[in-house]
């Protein structure tokens, strides 16, 4: 369960390498698992800095418990859903793979910006060096877990390098255009209304 989680943080192409030899359903879920509870964790640390800082006061007790559940529980479906989104892109444009490979490919993208998102919450309530600290944390992670999209498509489905590139490319575009014709319906539907009570 997740035995590759440290390597993704400091070799992603020797885990994704590990990962090609002997996939498993219980690492990839593991991994995901992962991602989610440190996801959940960022998130509590991150809106009790916030609310402490802008004397709102820190949410206690279920607030904050639920943002934390909700974040986890958006980071493990929306995993999901992803590997089902990686599958059929690159088995679209030829590549070999079934939707394990999906699956260890998003939770493996997912590993180092979640670690960038954990380090910039904590690092967030520092004056002037810590939001320069977490941008640089989570640039850092970001930019890792997108070269990991990469290497990890190209890998497990076996493509070339061209292929691998076209489909983090409309991955990427897929997920932008689904979240800007989604941003409008959430404020319709009052959801973003809730927000500012949750924060």
């Amino acid at each position: 369960m997740c035995r590759n989680f440290p390597k993704l943080l400091t070799a992603p192409a020797e885990a994704i390498a590990i990962a090609k030899k002997r996939a498993s359903y219980g690492d990839a879920l593991g991994t995901l698992i992962v991602d989610g509870i440190i996801m959940a964790i960022a998130t509590a640390i991150f809106i009790t800095q916030i609310g402490a800082m802008s004397s709102l006061g820190v949410i206690e007790g279920q607030g904050l418990g639920m943002a934390a559940i909700g974040m986890f529980v958006l980071t493990f479906l929306g995993g999901l859903f992803f590997a089902l989104l990686v599958n059929l892109v690159t088995n679209t444009l030829g590549g070999n793979g079934d939707y394990l490979h999906g699956l260890t490919t998003t939770a493996y993208t997912l590993a180092a910006p979640a670690i960038g998102f954990l380090a910039t919450a904590i690092f967030f309530v520092i004056p002037w060096v810590g939001p320069i600290i977490g941008l640089l944390a989570l640039s850092i992670g970001i930019a890792l877990g997108v070269a990991t999209l990469y290497r990890a498509i190209k890998d497990l489905y076996a493509t070339d390098m061209v292929t691998s590139l076209v489909a983090v490319g409309i991955l990427m575009l897929a997920i932008t255009a689904a979240l800007t014709f989604l941003s409008p319906m959430l404020g319709l539907s009052g959801i973003s209304a809730a927000i500012p009570k949750i924060v």
